[in-house]
């Protein structure tokens, strides 16, 4: 891809931000770090969608309060919180607040990708265009008949167990599905997939 979906590292800890800006760059993302909540709130009219990772614990404002201020603007930076082990009821109090998931410090490149996926994939439904459904059949090349259907409830802003429910499949097998025509596609998140399927030129040509 030309772009890369971006990530907000939002800490006061510069050896976190080093850290998690390492994992976010191997899991093939961009990344911005922000060393306090009022850097990132000062910042956030100037930034591109994507997803944001804030520290609970920040001196001056507290992770909850860039949450509240930030809520108008949850859609297309959505915010993962990172916790450490005795902050969970703050966590579920960030989550009440907007928070799209949290991350318990320290935490896998397995866990950190899926919070960050959930995120970006509250930008991509936001960014997308109200309108007619969009025809994936120009990937007949690519994608199976199975994969296509997949990729259409994608696009279409259904959750896995809904285009299960479709298709008469699993939700496992739909998770199957979704990973390999994602592959096939060359990108790593609902918000490349859409991008993908809205480029003229019909996205990566994979064998």
């Amino acid at each position: 891809m030309s772009h890369k979906d971006t990530v907000y590292i939002i800490d006061d800890d510069s050896r976190v931000r080093t850290v998690t800006s390492g994992m976010v760059d191997e899991l093939g993302f961009g990344y911005h770090p922000f060393a306090s909540g009022q850097d990132f709130l000062d910042s956030v009219d100037h930034l591109s969608p994507g997803c944001a990772l804030l520290d609970v614990r920040m001196p001056v404002m507290s992770g909850l309060e860039v949450l509240e201020r930030a809520a108008p603007l949850r859609d297309r930076l959505p915010i993962v919180l990172m916790t450490g082990h005795g902050d969970m009821d703050t966590a579920v109090s960030g989550m009440r607040l907007g928070a799209v998931d949290f991350l318990v410090k320290p935490f896998s490149l397995k866990e950190l990708l899926d919070a960050i996926q959930r995120g970006l994939e509250i930008v991509a439904r936001s960014l997308t265009p109200a309108g007619p459904t969009v025809s994936v059949n120009r990937f007949d090349e690519i994608l199976t008949g199975r994969q296509k259907a997949v990729l259409q409830g994608m696009v279409g802003g259904l959750a896995n167990k809904d285009i299960a429910i479709e298709l008469g499949i699993a939700p496992r097998t739909v998770e199957m599905h979704r990973a390999n025509l994602m592959s096939r596609l060359g990108v790593n998140s609902l918000a490349g997939v859409l991008r993908c399927v809205m480029d003229p030129s019909g996205g990566k040509r994979a064998a």
